[in-house]
């Protein structure tokens, strides 16, 4: 994946849920230039963090076989930006999932205001290798774990 939008995975419940962060810095590429008002992320870019994480979600629940592709969502809410410097929590959640696909419900959260957030994100599973080596994707979602302290819930 090349356009990242998750930094780190805090918790990970396999099938169920994940809770991650984006930090957004100044040097992004994707902010406006020093002449705007203030560099931030477009709430458009903060759904696509909430759907990154909950990909990451689905292709470690699927053991990185499958690689979700969003067909659609419903009821999506657009906040403000977020600006450079600020963190975002971004949780994600299986509402339900079948062999051929999911349905998810995401949000994107700075401190206790939703800045993003999908009610129902149909996902359809396809093979993780038609878009990434699943190596190489496993490899990845490792550096985006804490260490040792990271909290893993496993049920």
């Amino acid at each position: 994946m090349r356009f990242l939008l998750v930094d780190r995975i805090d918790l990970l419940e396999s099938g169920k849920r994940i809770e991650a962060r984006k930090t957004v810095s100044f040097e992004e590429a994707w902010l406006p230039r020093p002449t705007a008002p203030f560099p931030a992320l477009p709430p458009a870019l903060l759904l696509e963090s909430v759907l990154q994480a909950g990909m990451w979600l689905l292709r470690e629940s699927t053991g990185f076989a499958c690689q979700p592709v969003v067909l659609g969502a419903d009821d999506v809410r657009l906040g403000r930006p977020v600006r450079s410097g600020e963190t975002v929590r971004l949780l994600a959640e299986v509402r339900q999932r079948g062999p051929e696909g999911a349905v998810l419900r995401g949000e994107a959260r700075v401190g206790d205001e939703v800045v993003a957030s999908g009610e129902r994100i149909v996902c359809a599973f396809l093979p993780l290798e038609q878009f990434d080596d699943p190596a190489e994707a496993r490899a990845a979602f490792g550096e985006m774990r804490l260490p040792t302290h990271a909290r893993r819930a496993t049920t």
